[in-house]
């Protein structure tokens, strides 16, 4: 079986398997539950269509908005780019015109690039566009700078609106386009200037608690929580150089910038806060009113969780005790014991919410993260970063496997000091890396042994020079394989070109 196939199976197998090693009941859903969920969900946004025009019954002021966000659902949940209802709403969007708002702007960006998320998407034009206009309108100046408001003449800068122009930025880099690409002389300052001043927004702004509210100041929610540190994670990776440096012919390891600025610490401080916070049933927040805590935005609050889940590769949200929540076994239980038995659809409270359209496509678009098959896992083994020097590494690897097989994958980062092979066996590759030393617990070295025997691949990477890893690595895999020394396989063997071809080196040994 070969790494794509054993991708796929991860849908069935690792996400949503029931194969797992938590005991509650409530984690127990399985892959059947969560398709047909899906599907009838899908086939619930695809009857109240418009079925001449392609478009849904329009949320007033946000022309588009409601269009744009039941396509991005559909393409989510699986519904092929060339069906009949998208191509209809790809259509009928691409004729509206100019850009006027910010979350329907942000929407159909969204949505035109999940229809083909190549830089061949034949709307890449519009595209740009609409990134163009969205970067022109952040907030450059005041306390707001680096915000959205609903457009560039109503409302003040809010985390909402700025989330979204920030998930649109985030796409439409994604396929090629740089904002004020055709600025030759200024155009990279400005686009840094408008991450800059994000970024720098959300750590200003973060609540003692570790979370956000909708404006400053303002109680802390789960959804605005998840918003920041999904916006900071964007933010961040635009900004960040990377961990290495190019000088000349060679290529300089492990240039990792501070782990303590602010931005690091921000998001730190945000996973504190949904560890101790995390509800599956309620948007977590500060305010008084128990009704007001269960009922706000709860489905945009699920939505708001999948970004940070997947832009991050975290599976669990920890608390200070070591509880861990399953973050979307848990959600994708509520949800599907929570859709509406007849229609498929759901509903929720809060503004927008209790309108089935938008219900339904934040449900989707949360379940359909199930979708994207887990690649690759990062092994967490030490509370420090000697395990992660290069902090970009795997997801920039995920990403490049994205664009090279055209769907959407995943990638996590596992605890080695509580993982079972189960839990490991939720990747079919294992990224296990460090330059100090590879000191493992009996308990973590028996689960690697388990991983690897039920068909689990290492990936193992010495950084930096790593003479400490690389030796205690070795040494393991002698504990673990006394008869099978390791050796460079042959240049002959499939794995130097089942994907693209590499060549080996026989001094790397």
């Amino acid at each position: 079986m070969n790494l794509r196939s054993l991708c796929s199976l991860t849908l069935t197998v690792a996400i949503l398997g029931s194969n797992t090693s938590h005991a509650d009941d409530e984690l127990k859903i399985t892959a059947e539950e969560v398709r047909v969920s899906i599907e009838r969900g899908a086939e619930y946004l695809k009857s109240k269509q418009n079925k001449v025009k392609g478009n849904w019954a329009e949320h007033p002021g946000q022309p588009g908005g409601m269009t744009a966000l039941c396509t991005l659902a559909l393409l989510n949940s699986g519904v092929d780019p060339e069906d009949n209802s998208v191509q209809k709403a790809l259509g009928y969007l691409r004729g509206l015109g100019r850009p006027k708002m910010v979350y329907s702007t942000s929407l159909i960006t969204m949505a035109m690039v999940a229809a083909d998320p190549s830089p061949r998407n034949k709307d890449k034009a519009l595209i740009r566009r609409n990134a163009e206009y969205l970067a022109s309108i952040q907030l450059k100046v005041g306390d707001k700078k680096g915000t959205w408001a609903y457009s560039d003449s109503q409302g003040n800068g809010d985390n909402s609106n700025t989330q979204f122009a920030l998930l649109a930025l985030h796409e439409a880099e994604r396929i090629g386009i740089q904002i004020f690409a055709d600025k030759a002389d200024g155009g990279k300052a400005l686009r840094e200037q408008v991450w800059r001043l994000s970024r720098n927004y959300w750590v200003a702004t973060q609540n003692d608690s570790g979370g956000w509210g909708y404006f400053e100041d303002q109680p802390t929610t789960g959804s605005m929580t998840c918003a920041g540190m999904a916006s900071l994670v964007i933010c961040m990776d635009k900004l960040n150089s990377g961990d290495v440096a190019v000088e000349g012919d060679r290529v300089r390891c492990c240039q990792s910038a501070d782990e303590k600025d602010p931005a690091s610490l921000a998001l730190e401080k945000g996973f504190a806060w949904m560890g101790r916070n995390f509800s599956k049933s309620s948007n977590p927040s500060g305010f008084n009113s128990r009704e007001a805590r269960s009922q706000m935005w709860l489905l945009y609050y699920h939505y708001a969780v999948e970004r940070v889940g997947r832009l991050t590769g975290r599976r669990y949200f920890v608390n200070s005790l070591g509880e861990k929540h399953d973050w979307y076994r848990e959600i994708s239980r509520y949800l599907v014991d929570h859709q509406d038995r007849l229609s498929g659809s759901w509903t929720g409270s809060g503004h927008g919410e209790n309108n089935p359209l938008i219900g339904t496509s934040l449900a989707l678009l949360f379940l359909s993260k199930g979708r994207r098959p887990v690649v690759i896992a990062n092994l967490k083994r030490t509370p420090d970063g000697d395990w992660n020097y290069h902090r970009n590494a795997v997801g920039n690897l995920t990403r490049h496997v994205e664009r090279a097989w055209g769907r959407d994958l995943t990638w996590q980062t596992v605890e080695s000091r509580a993982a079972s092979a189960t839990d490991l066996l939720q990747a079919p590759v294992l990224f296990l890396s460090g330059r100090d030393s590879l000191r493992l617990s009996r308990a973590e070295v028996e689960a690697l042994r388990a991983y690897i025997d039920a068909g689990g691949f290492i990936f193992a990477e010495a950084a930096c020079d790593g003479g400490g890893f690389d030796r205690d690595f070795r040494a393991l895999m002698k504990e673990l394989f006394p008869d099978s020394p390791l050796k460079l396989l042959p240049a002959d063997h499939p794995i130097w070109f089942a994907e693209s071809k590499v060549i080996p080196n026989p001094e790397e040994t």
